[in-house]
């Protein structure tokens, strides 16, 4: 539980839990921490599963997300070019 937070806090830095009510909220700015998306990757045939995989800013980090669950990757390099 505690990365969650750690996560929100970091996309949300100005906002503290016990600031803004619902129509403020919407004014603020956030930072994506997985603003990439991976298209053209398919599960293995047979297997039943949809996913989505988002990548984070800096590359190496991405994030599984099945119908059930969510999987959690971290390289120690980027695998986007450039990065």
């Amino acid at each position: 539980m505690e990365d969650t937070q750690q996560w929100y806090y970091e996309s949300f830095p100005e906002v503290m839990e016990e600031e803004l009510d619902d129509e403020e909220y919407a004014s603020y700015q956030t930072t994506e921490r997985f603003p990439y998306i991976l298209l053209g990757a398919n599960s293995k045939w047979g297997s039943g599963y949809e996913s989505t995989i988002y990548i984070e800013t800096d590359g190496k980090g991405m994030i599984i997300s099945t119908e059930k669950s969510q999987y959690y990757f971290r390289t120690s390099k980027s695998i986007l070019r450039g990065r």
